[in-house]
């Protein structure tokens, strides 16, 4: 695994609890708390508890943000036309922690939000507000 050279130097990239500047993207165009809400709620039905998913890594020495992002959309292969991004400080200073979850053969970049219970319409609209506007996913059609 790579390391990271920036803050938090000599972490993993691919760490349990990922760096504050650790980028993190979902894939759709989605900024609808009640809807998110409603997929919380299925996962806890699902017994995977409150949580979402989502897809994080570390920058590269060198990388750009929007390097980082391509690469990671590459990575995980999101067949989303758009996506979104944020950092892992920006979510967890919503209070929202983030792990990784490797769980069903999950990809080294594949994590879970945890959203406090009952989950409410305010914790889903403070997350969606983590993220940028939807933009074009960088990876879409690669195979």
């Amino acid at each position: 695994m790579a390391v990271d050279k920036g803050a938090g130097a000599g972490r993993e990239s691919h760490p349990d609890e990922p760096h504050d500047t650790a980028i993190v993207i979902r894939g759709g165009e989605s900024r609808d708390p009640d809807g998110l809400r409603t997929k919380v709620m299925d996962a806890i039905e699902d017994g995977d508890g409150a949580v979402v998913s989502v897809f994080c890594t570390a920058l590269e020495p060198g990388e750009t943000t929007e390097d980082a992002i391509e690469r990671l959309a590459r990575a995980v292969n999101l067949p989303h036309g758009k996506i979104s991004t944020s950092t892992a400080g920006r979510i967890r200073g919503r209070g929202l922690p983030l792990t990784r979850d490797a769980s069903d053969d999950q990809g080294e970049f594949h994590y879970h939000v945890t959203f406090p219970e009952p989950v409410t319409f305010a914790s889903c609209e403070g997350f969606l507000g983590t993220f940028g506007d939807p933009e074009p996913n960088p990876a879409k059609g690669v195979q």
